[in-house]
């Protein structure tokens, strides 16, 4: 038994109850490049991000013995080199032991899964977007029908001076522009092709957000905005449109934390700057009715839950854009009341940072 489990061309791992690593084959150390007898003893969930290790203990909370449970995993390899794998869990009992198969996935099915969630990933983006997209569209268009109904009335009446007429022209202009660049926005999100990457300024990014959900934030009677935005931060490689509609979820669920009741002069603070040598932030704050606690929790929560379904659904969005990204999302609890966000990406190093929020 013991060759048979060394010699089997799937990766094996034997776990007890609490997850440590009581045997292991020479194919899941050769997959996951670790040397001889490394993991044994050690936790599993060292090789786990921490939403896998999350999507793990609910799988073995629903087994049943003699039924294996298949899930498409990532594993982290020597070095945290993410392993994309077919896992399978079994219960064996008498005593209580998971055994875990583990397959590498080829590169052609990862490349057409890849694909398919990227087409996913944009409509459920795209679903997200279609509330605040008609807000936006229904402005420019009664913009427009003001301008033009005017302008009619006053040709109708004593008539219609060339300098009004003009004015008039250009605002209609203007307005019929921000439509078309909400529907230029909602096109590249359903097209097929993925966007590709680009050198952008997360400060740019930041404003860019800030003027989509400007609607948002006029909604709130009072709301104080202030922005923060260091100048010395490097440039990131991302999908500026993705990233863009990753921050303008998080800050419209910022401003639905403040929405609920009235509070105290309701503020919310957007602000960047360099973590570390390696890494720019943007963090956001509010005073609103939400702790750390729960957003934390609707952030690694399944979406089929149906409670605070809206935030849950652009939190789980917005993570997948920035951890997409190579980044990382998470919330933590102010001093006094409400929440701040952080998004932190990976740049290039710089030499010095200053302005960094406090």
């Amino acid at each position: 038994m013991r060759e048979i489990f060394e010699k089997l061309p799937v990766g094996c791992f034997i776990l007890s109850n609490d997850w440590t690593v009581l045997d292991v084959n020479l194919a899941a150390m050769r997959l996951l490049r670790f040397e001889a007898n490394t993991l044994l003893g050690q936790n599993f969930g060292t090789c786990l991000t921490p939403y896998h290790q999350e999507m793990f203990r609910s799988a073995l909370s629903l087994l049943k013995d003699h039924h294996p449970e298949l899930l498409d995993f990532e594993l982290l390899g020597a070095q945290s080199i993410r392993l994309p794998v077919e896992l399978r869990i079994a219960r064996l009992i008498n005593p209580l032991r998971y055994l875990l198969t583990v397959t590498c996935l080829e590169t052609e099915s990862i490349e057409a899964k890849k694909t398919d969630f990227s087409g996913a990933y944009r409509f459920l983006v795209f679903g997200e977007m279609a509330r605040g997209l008609a807000h936006e569209i229904n402005q420019p268009l009664a913009a427009i029908l003001n301008y033009s109904s005017s302008g009619i009335r006053r040709l109708k009446g004593s008539g219609l001076a060339p300098e009004i007429a003009e004015n008039l022209c250009t605002q209609i202009g203007i307005q019929a522009q921000r439509a078309a660049d909400v529907i230029r926005r909602m096109r590249a999100l359903l097209r097929r092709e993925p966007a590709g990457r680009e050198q952008s300024s997360l400060n740019t990014l930041v404003l860019d957000a800030i003027k989509q959900t400007k609607s948002d934030v006029l909604r709130i009677p009072g709301v104080h905005l202030r922005v923060v935005l260091n100048k010395d931060l490097p440039t990131i490689q991302v999908d500026p449109l993705q990233i863009t509609q990753a921050l303008m979820n998080l800050i419209s669920s910022a401003l639905e934390s403040m929405g609920p009741e009235p509070i105290l002069s309701p503020r919310l603070i957007v602000c960047t700057f360099a973590r570390v040598q390696d890494q720019a932030e943007v963090c956001i704050r509010d005073n609103g009715l939400w702790t750390g606690k729960e957003i934390s929790e609707l952030i690694h929560s399944p979406l089929f839950s149906t409670e605070h379904s809206s935030v849950r659904l652009r939190l789980a969005v917005s993570r997948a854009i920035i951890e997409g990204h190579g980044g990382r999302l998470w919330a933590t609890q102010n001093h006094q009341r409400g929440i701040t966000v952080h998004a932190a990406f990976p740049t290039t190093p710089i030499k010095h940072c200053r302005g960094q929020f406090q």
